[in-house]
């Protein structure tokens, strides 16, 4: 393009920003010859997505002006970011506020879980929509308010499929499964989220089998869906049924870093060693996945109890994740079931340098001297 005008660069760098294309967008942000508010809010709006907060506000204190969108643009960036007194503090001194800043800041407390504040809001805010309502909703039905989503959900001017899935959930939070079924039987329309809220609902309450007819009575499967079978299969024991939803997970390209996680689980119920070293490795190999501290400390524990303690102790050592009490204490009831005293000495100290209150650390290590006492006759 030999000639870039005004629009030009706002249509390009709003393209570049609405991509996540940092560099790029920061590239034709600092070659505009002129410099608009729809160039300055994408700019925010792209560093804010990429966590860079201080730079969002470095851009915003920049800025010639700003309207409603810029400081909404910005309060939401630090929400985002979970730098929640900054947003609030930001939006109680917005010189205007209007229906999308509002409800934006319903939003940012419903990740709070600051009901109080919230409703304080809800009830002075100048109008109300069905975003507006749904916020207030959803906060009450996460907090597991039953009776309260229900007073909320019966005054609420009209239902979308959020405002259902969230009763949903507040029934299901309360064990009140007829109600959520009920809830889920009554909607005229449902979607993925709503197949999947009640999904949640049979497996979060321990309904296995309610949660398999109800699974394969949906009329698709998502990524959400089949981890969810997965995670229950494995938590459970059900060994064989969770490494067969695993297999169709893979075949679908749907593996993430829980989906391997509930595998090892899986294998770690049935002490399956050589499969979880085998799934532990592939993350990587196969799947491009970063192990996270939860799969090293499941493989951990399965080489522990296998009895492979000195192959336990290195990973604990070598893994890229600092070790706590809980990871020495599991080693050192590995170290208890085959009466190894010098590695459990050396676990309880680690442990008790970490937790010195942990008083079944003490224990613990009394029972590995009192086993191998009499296995030896009196002489350690």
């Amino acid at each position: 393009m030999p000639y870039r005008d005004l629009v030009s660069y706002t249509t390009i760098l709003s393209a570049y920003a609405i991509s996540g294309h940092l560099e790029l967008t920061r590239r034709v942000f600092d070659s505009m010859p002129v410099k608009n508010l729809a160039g300055y809010t994408s700019m925010l709006i792209v560093l804010a997505s990429k966590g860079k907060v201080c730079e969002a506000r470095l851009v915003f204190d920049s800025m010639p002006m700003q309207d409603t969108v810029a400081w909404t643009s910005m309060f939401v960036a630090y929400a985002q970011n979970r730098h929640f007194d900054s947003a609030r503090a930001l939006f109680e001194n917005m010189p205007e506020q209007d229906l999308v800043s509002w409800n934006s800041m319903l939003s940012m407390l419903v990740l709070t879980s600051n009901l109080e504040y919230l409703k304080y809001l809800f009830d002075t805010m100048p109008q109300r929509d069905i975003i507006s309502w749904t916020n207030l909703l959803t906060a009450y039905a996460q907090a597991g308010h039953l009776e309260e989503s229900k007073r909320i959900f019966d005054e609420m001017p009209e239902h979308n499929l959020v405002s259902w899935t969230s009763m949903i959930s507040a029934s299901s939070q309360n064990g009140n499964l007829v109600g959520a079924k009920q809830i889920f039987d009554d909607v005229p329309q449902r979607d993925e989220v709503m197949w999947n809220s009640m999904l949640a609902a049979y497996t979060q309450n321990g309904h296995l089998i309610r949660a398999c007819h109800f699974f394969w009575e949906m009329p698709q499967h998502d990524f959400v869906s089949w981890n969810s079978m997965l995670a229950t299969y494995a938590q459970n024991g059900h060994v064989v049924e969770a490494k067969a939803i695993f297999n169709r997970i893979k075949l679908l390209n749907h593996c993430d870093d829980v989906c391997f996680l509930s595998i090892l689980i899986a294998s770690s119920h049935d002490g399956d060693l050589y499969t979880a070293r085998s799934h532990f490795v592939s993350m990587s190999m196969d799947f491009r996945l970063q192990q996270t501290k939860q799969h090293y400390t499941c493989m951990v524990d399965l080489l522990a109890r296998a009895g492979h303690l000195n192959e336990a102790r290195e990973l604990m050592l070598t893994m890229p994740y600092l070790t706590d009490s809980v990871d020495w204490k599991c080693f050192l009831g590995a170290c208890r079931s085959h009466s190894d005293i010098r590695g459990g000495g050396h676990a309880a100290q680690r442990t008790l340098e970490m937790d010195s209150n942990n008083g079944s650390a003490y224990s613990l290590l009394a029972n590995i001297y009192s086993m191998r006492t009499r296995e030896t006759g009196g002489s350690l």
